[in-house]
C-alpha cells in the first residue's frame, strides 16, 4: 500500500473565509482612518492659526516699542533679521505677491512652496487685504492673486483697516 503524504496548505474555503474577514475589517477600519486624517488636518490648521496669531501679536509688540502702531502707511519692521511689512502696527502684505508670500513663510516658519497653498486678495499698490493658507493639494490654486481659489480647509488672515483695529483670523474646517 502506498502511504499518502499529509497535505500542506489551505483549502479554497479557508482562503475565502479569510478574504471575507479581511474585507469586513477593511470596511470597518477605513472610515475611522479617513476621519483621523480629517481631524489631523483640522488640528494642523488650528496650530497654524495659533502660530499666525502669536506671530502677529509679537510683531505688534515690536511695532509698539518702535512707536509704529498709529501709522496708516506701510512700514518695514525687522523680524528675526529680515524686513517684513506692517500697517497699523500689525503684519501686512507687501504689494509684491512674492514678497508677501516670503513674509508669511518667514513669520509662520513654514514651507509655502511645498507644504501649503496660499492666496492673497489683491489690494492694488497697497498690498493684499487678506490671505488664505491651506494644506497643499486640497484646493486647485493656479493664481496666487485669486483668494477664492482656496475655498475650503484654510486659515484666513484679515488685516485691520484702521488705526486701533485688530486683525481677524478665520479657520475653515471643511477638510
Amino acid at each position: 500500500m502506498i502511504a499518502m503524504k499529509p497535505q500542506k496548505g489551505f483549502t479554497l474555503i479557508e482562503l475565502v473565509i479569510v478574504i471575507i474577514i479581511l474585507g469586513i475589517l477593511a470596511v470597518i477600519a477605513a472610515p475611522k482612518f479617513i476621519n483621523v486624517s480629517k481631524e489631523a488636518r483640522i488640528a494642523t490648521l488650528n496650530g497654524l492659526a495659533g502660530t499666525f496669531r502669536s506671530s502677529v501679536q509679537l510683531i505688534h509688540a515690536k511695532a509698539q516699542i518702535r512707536n509704529l502702531v498709529n501709522l496708516s502707511g506701510y512700514q518695514d519692521l525687522d523680524y528675526n533679521g529680515s524686513p517684513i511689512t506692517i500697517r497699523y502696527g500689525y503684519f501686512a502684505y507687501h504689494p509684491s505677491f512674492s514678497r508677501a508670500a516670503a513674509d508669511v513663510a518667514l513669520i509662520l516658519d513654514v514651507d509655502l512652496e511645498n507644504d501649503w497653498d496660499s492666496t492673497f486678495e489683491p489690494g492694488g499698490t497697497v498690498g493684499a487685504h487678506r490671505s488664505r493658507i491651506s494644506p497643499k493639494g486640497l484646493n486647485d490654486v493656479t493664481n496666487i492673486g485669486v483668494i477664492t481659489q482656496i475655498g475650503r480647509c484654510y486659515v484666513e488672515y484679515v488685516l485691520p483697516t484702521a488705526v486701533g483695529a485688530s486683525p481677524t483670523f478665520n479657520v475653515n474646517e471643511d477638510c
